[in-house]
């Protein structure tokens, strides 16, 4: 009898209830604004550097740079806007219009106009490419970022290039940049800056090794026998951790040395990145190292912490602790040669 009175409820429920359905196509369907209808693209900014077509996991956006089109294959496009999210320009979208079905397979194909100044036709930045600053390391991130592989960087030769007939001038590089160093509108590509500072070698010097036994990076080779002292400087990141520990005092750093190991407080504060550090402080509990400016990602923190809570990738430029495993000791605060480390507030 339950089931019956139930059953009798759910009747009279739908009965006066509207219909689920609509009569689609004669009755047009009312979409939300976050439906994730069909990809949609703003000409204007488009500069064909493809980065929507190689994240596209259906293989439906092509990119032909120099025919100067943009093309997408609406019945292959599964709406999962990964090429929305990974546009450097922001000129694609997802509108919550769906596009007609058919029987054939549609492909819809745009002509991107070319900008004054800027890319032509076959790519070319023209004055539109980056051009780097005094305060770049070399991380290359700015290279693995590029949509064209238009930029070039050697760590070992501390070189920088990009290739004006390539970039298109997106920009990613610019934002992806960790030093904020790179900026947009050279006519060409910027020299290469000289090499990182290292250390000099004075008189006085008893070859005891101990700067080579604390070179974080193993920069420095002492022969006691033969009384002979080197430093690589492709390899040196100037931290000045061999000056602080050379028991003579026969070790600096140079003039050059002495203006990138500057305090923080003397370089002009880029406001995105003094941004992006208060969020990362923001999100870390109190007594755990907070990064500052001026690393060298020399490693000493991480090989002196005691219970391998930090992690340094020179490579990348990257630090990070993992504030759970952290006993907020201060080991690296103490040790760090380039004072850039502090305990979050």
């Amino acid at each position: 009898m339950s089931k019956v009175l139930r059953f009798a409820g759910t009747a009279m429920k739908n009965f006066f209830s509207k219909p689920v359905t609509t009569k689609y196509p004669f009755v047009p369907c009312e979409y939300t604004p976050a439906t994730r209808g069909r990809v949609v693209i703003d000409v204007d900014n488009c500069v064909l550097c493809g980065s929507c077509m190689r994240h596209c996991p259906s293989l439906a956006i092509t990119v032909d740079r120099d025919k100067r089109t943009w093309s997408i294959q609406r019945m292959g496009c599964i709406q999962c806007a990964d090429c929305v999210n990974n546009c450097p320009k922001n000129c694609l979208s997802m509108g919550n219009q769906y596009f007609e079905p058919g029987t054939e397979k549609v492909e819809e194909s745009f002509e991107i106009p070319a900008k004054a100044g800027g890319a032509s036709a076959g790519g070319g930045g023209g004055a539109n490419i980056p051009v780097k600053g005094d305060d770049c390391v070399y991380c290359g991130l700015c290279a693995k970022k590029c949509p064209v592989e238009a930029i070039t960087v050697d760590r070992a030769a501390k070189s920088w290039a990009v290739d004006a007939g390539a970039c298109v001038g997106c920009g990613t590089c610019v934002d992806s940049c960790p030093k904020k160093c790179l900026t947009m509108g050279g006519g060409e590509a910027a020299p290469a800056a000289a090499a990182s500072p290292a250390p000099v070698h004075g008189d006085g010097c008893v070859y005891c090794g101990a700067c080579a036994g604390s070179c974080p990076v193993a920069a420095i080779t002492v022969d006691g026998d033969a009384k002979t002292w080197a430093v690589d400087a492709g390899s040196c990141v100037g931290c000045g951790t061999c000056v602080s520990t050379c028991p003579n005092e026969v070790l600096s750093m140079g003039a050059a040395a002495a203006a990138a190991a500057a305090p923080a407080a003397a370089k002009a504060v880029d406001p995105a990145a003094a941004a992006a550090q208060a969020a990362i402080e923001a999100d870390l509990p109190a007594d755990v190292p907070v990064q500052l400016d001026g690393c060298v990602y020399c490693g000493v923190c991480a090989k002196k912490c005691p219970v391998d809570a930090i992690t340094v990738d020179r490579e990348a430029k990257a630090w990070a602790v993992d504030a759970d495993t952290c006993v907020n000791c201060g080991t690296c605060v103490a040790s760090c040669p380039k004072k850039c480390l502090k305990m979050n507030d």
